[in-house]
């Protein structure tokens, strides 16, 4: 380590040796020293030994410029440029000269070395230096890394890979925004809202998809005064766009710009139930060769289809009832519902010829001719006398279509 004033001074032949020996180990030394030479020349370098930095004087010799920062212990430099401006081409239709910054790789089993880009925060007021943080990582593997912690390892950006992934830390909110206001919001929970720049009651969110704006498909949310808002379904062309299906906020389903909550369709299911005979003082006693029901219930329309066929009947008195069905007749007051029955044969006296149900009730009623002409009305109750104790009797295959509360 010297510096130099770079003048050789008139003097005796071994005072010259030395004098000129010393200027060629400034050279030599790069003007190395704790503090800058006191005799300074535009251009000139220096390496500060204080702080591990090379500089390089100015043409108006009146600053120095900071060049390089050296990593004494590792053997590395870091640049102090606060711009990196790659020289542009020049002549006609020259591509541009790439820039290409490299970690360092490793030899044999060693991994390479990672990208890293650091920014130092305010502080508080004071002269001392703020620390820096890494804020991007990029790893040898390709892995670029987002965080002023990399031991956050969940706030990745994975590429290269069969599982390419953004992922953020669980407590975080991912927001778009469109001329300063919020578009699209998904939350930590993942729920993923969509926003409009008034996002009050009243107001419409869409979700469209299509190639443009003719030709499309579309959800809205629409909030009421209560935000008890409904989810719209639209399909269609410049000439006939419109709402093709509804999911009312109470619940059910309605068609094509119906809003009334009354003709939703609410429920759908399908099952079995399981037809008996019952009394209407006392049961009977039955054994029973099948007995099979099925029902579809659409919205509070039920379809309720049963076969009976006995073996043994014995027991019972007062009119004969088939029992279980699945759900109870609507509640209004003197509304009878029928149905039909479509075979029935094994009986004694008179077969069942049709059925009915009354308000609220979940046991039809066996009704047939009152005369043996069967020309008078469908009067007549089957009673307990009518069945046949004997195999393969009092079969009888029905259904009824009726409405329901539930």
């Amino acid at each position: 380590m010297a510096q130099h004033d770079y003048v050789i001074s008139n003097q005796s032949f071994p005072s010259t040796r030395t004098d000129i020996n010393n200027a060629l180990l400034a050279i030599s030394s790069t003007n190395s020293g704790a503090t800058a030479p006191s005799t300074t020349y535009a251009n000139q370098l220096w390496y500060d030994t204080s702080e591990n930095k090379l500089y390089i004087r100015n043409e108006d010799n009146d600053a120095w410029i900071p060049l390089f920062l050296l990593d004494q212990s590792n053997d590395v430099a870091g640049t102090l440029a606060t711009e990196i401006d790659v020289e542009d081409a020049s002549g006609t239709d020259t591509a541009g000269t790439a820039l290409t910054i490299k970690g360092g790789a490793g030899t044999g089993a060693g991994a390479g070395g990672s990208i890293v880009f650091q920014t130092a925060d305010g502080g508080s007021s004071g002269s001392s230096v703020n620390s820096h943080a890494t804020r991007v990582t990029i790893t040898d593997d390709g892995t670029v890394q987002v965080d002023n912690d990399l031991s956050i390892a969940d706030k990745i950006i994975h590429t290269g890979d069969t599982n390419t992934a953004i992922r953020f830390p669980a407590a975080d909110t991912i927001s778009f925004e469109t001329a300063g206001s919020e578009r699209l919001r998904i939350d930590s929970s993942g729920i993923v809202k969509l926003i409009t720049a008034n996002d009050t009651a009243g107001t419409s969110k869409s979700l469209t998809f299509g190639t443009n704006a003719f030709n499309r498909a579309e959800i809205r949310v629409t909030n009421a005064a209560t935000f008890d808002g409904s989810l719209e379904f639209y399909t269609g062309n410049a000439s006939n766009f419109q709402e093709r299906m509804r999911i009312q906020p109470g619940g059910g389903i309605s068609f094509n710009g119906d809003t009334a909550a009354a003709n939703a369709l609410s429920d759908y299911e399908e099952g079995t139930w399981t037809p008996t005979y019952i009394g209407s003082v006392s049961n009977p006693t039955v054994t029973y060769d099948t007995q099979t029901g099925f029902y579809r219930k659409i919205g509070k329309m039920v379809l309720a289809q049963f076969v009976l066929k006995t073996d043994a009947f014995t027991g019972g008195s007062g009119s004969l009832f088939v029992a279980g069905l699945p759900f109870a007749g609507a509640t209004s007051a003197g509304m009878f519902y029928s149905g039909t029955i479509g075979y029935s044969a094994g009986w004694t006296l008179a077969s069942p010829q049709t059925l009915h149900i009354g308000s609220a009730g979940q046991i039809f009623v066996l009704t047939t001719n009152a005369s043996t002409n069967g020309q008078s009305n469908l009067s007549g109750v089957i009673g307990i006398g009518n069945a046949v104790n004997a195999a393969n009797s009092n079969f009888i295959l029905g259904a009824i279509t009726y409405p329901t509360d539930s």
